[in-house]
């Protein structure tokens, strides 16, 4: 399949709609035929009942993006012992994102970027300031580590609105729910009082209240996922793919937080665990959002799994991870019909207008 044939097949028809008015242009197809070729491939696409997902166009993306990782590995080990390669990184990554991002639309390295950037941004202030009254590993200044978060936002923010890359919407989430961590630990702490603020405040005392900020942030982020969806019921502009990130980022906090929240000490609530995923997968149903569930489902997965290789409750474990396998695959298989099913029994109402119609 052809980069055009590609963006196409994902519903991105700006190559089609471009190849065909030249087409018309040059006199190979009349506007009538152009109009009527636009249509099919937009109800193939709506038939296809597959949500459109891109990591790259071809080898040269991924070859582009290695590059750009390893330019972002050396910048985390050099920007505190050098504090001013930060700054020289960031104005790398910004020019390259130009290019990459603004110019050549490259999906691959401009994933990348969108994580460099905020990261650079937030490394050049940090090698600036970490430990600045020499008291020790893992204590910063309260206010400063205010500062680096924020800064985190901004650039996350900026640069989802100078590109609309649609995966910078899931850093901004993990950028927002970052700063509010911290934020709320400086609150919590003496921070305000000392100016000091250790790691273990965000890591340890701070837990259960970190898991309730990650539940409103993916109720947050579904909420304006769904905004997205409504505006695309099809699936074919860029906003669907502004969707599909936040809802990964969504239902990887509802899924975890709340069996987070159910946790016992060490023990591992397997029963709960399966329910939420459950409801996860209605949910998904209703929205048509795969991406909802397999985000939810990878993640209490490799919960398990690291239950299975750690030897604690490895029963109850490998049980609930064959049975969360089974049910995947079960969705995979049959998902427009589990959709058909599901859709009989639900009320019907103005509420379905902005979901995706039910496939036949």
């Amino acid at each position: 399949m052809t980069e055009r044939e590609s963006a196409v097949a994902g519903g991105d028809f700006g190559a089609l709609d471009a190849d065909l008015a030249a087409a018309v242009e040059a006199g190979v197809i009349d506007e009538a035929q152009a109009a009527g070729v636009a249509a099919l491939a937009r109800a193939r696409q709506a038939r296809r009942d597959v949500e459109p997902f891109a990591f790259f166009r071809g080898l040269n993306d991924l070859f582009v993006a290695l590059g750009v990782a390893l330019f972002l590995a050396a910048t985390v080990a050099l920007a505190f012992p050098f504090p001013a390669t930060g700054v020289v990184m960031l104005l790398l990554f910004i020019a390259l994102a130009e290019i990459i991002t603004a110019r050549r639309r490259m999906i691959a390295p401009s994933l990348v970027l969108a994580v460099a950037v905020p990261v650079t941004a937030v490394l050049s202030y940090a090698g600036f300031v970490t430990d600045p009254g020499g008291l020790g590993p893992g204590i910063l200044d309260a206010l400063h580590a205010l500062a680096m978060v924020g800064i985190g936002v901004v650039a996350a923010l900026g640069f989802y609105l100078r590109y609309r890359l649609p995966f910078a919407l899931f850093v901004v989430g993990i950028a927002v729910y970052t700063a509010l961590v911290v934020a709320w630990s400086v609150i919590q702490s003496d921070g305000l009082q000392t100016g000091i603020l250790t790691l273990r405040d965000v890591r340890v005392r701070l837990a259960l209240d970190a898991a309730w900020i990650g539940i409103g942030c993916g109720v947050a982020g579904f909420v304006t996922a769904m905004a997205f969806d409504a505006r695309d019921p099809l699936r074919v502009t860029r906003l669907a793919h502004c969707g599909f990130w936040l809802h990964v980022l969504s239902a990887t906090a509802l899924v975890n937080g709340p069996v987070f929240l159910l946790r016992a000490g060490d023990a591992f609530p397997v029963v709960e665990m399966l329910a939420v995923v459950l409801l996860a997968a209605l949910v998904a149903l209703i929205v048509d959002r795969r991406a909802f569930v397999m985000a939810g489902v990878a993640t209490q997965g490799a919960i398990l799994f690291a239950l299975l290789d750690a030897g604690a409750e490895s029963g109850r474990g490998a049980l609930a991870l064959g049975l969360l396998g089974g049910g995947v695959v079960v969705l995979g298989l049959s998902w427009r019909a589990l959709r058909r099913g599901l859709f009989r029994i639900l009320p019907s109402g103005s509420w379905r207008a902005g979901l995706p119609p039910v496939a036949a």
